[in-house]
């Protein structure tokens, strides 16, 4: 078998594609200001006909900003959406009413998720490893995202969301050398509040992927 990780390129947010032979898994779906027309034009061009897991890393619009539209489009046009997984702190947005929206309107399974739980996957295991409980930093949305350790074989993906110092610092305490992974996803898009020096070394990754808009207005990667 073979497992497939595609960051797609959605400019200043994040989808990441986990593709196995039989199941798939995708976190995060893009910004709020094209609705998943990006994502779903990527999945449509590698016939994807299911998403059996869509992995919310947190609430905010540039990582949820697809989900209706995924959710819609897998709902109706395809083979459903199996189950989502939320680390559960709601956001005051449109964009988050309408994910929920969606998920009332097609009885989408909506787990709440923390570290300790793993998703069901037959050809790798994903490890849940954020976010703790109770929750971090006065409940701040990025340094409380879902934290996914994906292990294949002898390769392994770690997938931070936008977790911060703070984040990072409970993952180095909690996990250790467990953190060491093959390939990072760099958390919070490189920005100059995430890559702390303990948390690179611990994780100790032989690539990182920087999920950032090219000169990005935030000064992202910092």
């Amino acid at each position: 078998g073979t497992l497939r990780v595609h960051f797609i390129n959605v400019g200043q947010s994040d989808a990441i594609l986990v593709e196995a032979p039989n199941q798939t898994l995708l976190m995060d779906t893009g910004d709020f200001t094209n609705d998943g027309e990006i994502v779903l034009q990527y999945l449509q061009k590698h016939d994807i006909q299911r998403l059996d897991y869509l992995v919310s890393s947190h609430a905010d619009a540039d990582h949820i900003g697809g989900h209706a539209a995924v959710i819609e489009y897998f709902e109706t046009e395809a083979n459903g959406v199996g189950a989502i997984y939320d680390p559960g702190i709601a956001a005051s947005t449109q964009t988050y009413e309408r994910y929920l929206d969606a998920v009332e309107q097609y009885n989408v399974t909506l787990y709440r998720t923390e570290a300790g739980d793993s998703i069901p996957f037959d050809e790798a295991s994903v490890d849940v490893l954020g976010p703790p409980r109770p929750y971090l930093a006065n409940e701040d949305r990025n340094e409380n995202s879902v934290v996914l350790k994906l292990t294949y074989g002898q390769t392994s993906v770690l997938l931070p969301g936008d977790a911060e110092s703070a984040q990072e610092a409970d993952l180095v305490d909690r996990y250790g050398s467990e953190l060491q992974s093959t390939v990072l996803r760099a958390a919070h898009h490189g920005s100059q509040s995430s890559s702390t020096e303990a948390f690179l070394d611990a994780v100790n990754p032989q690539a990182v992927v920087i999920t950032s808009a090219y000169d990005s207005q935030y000064g992202h990667p910092d």
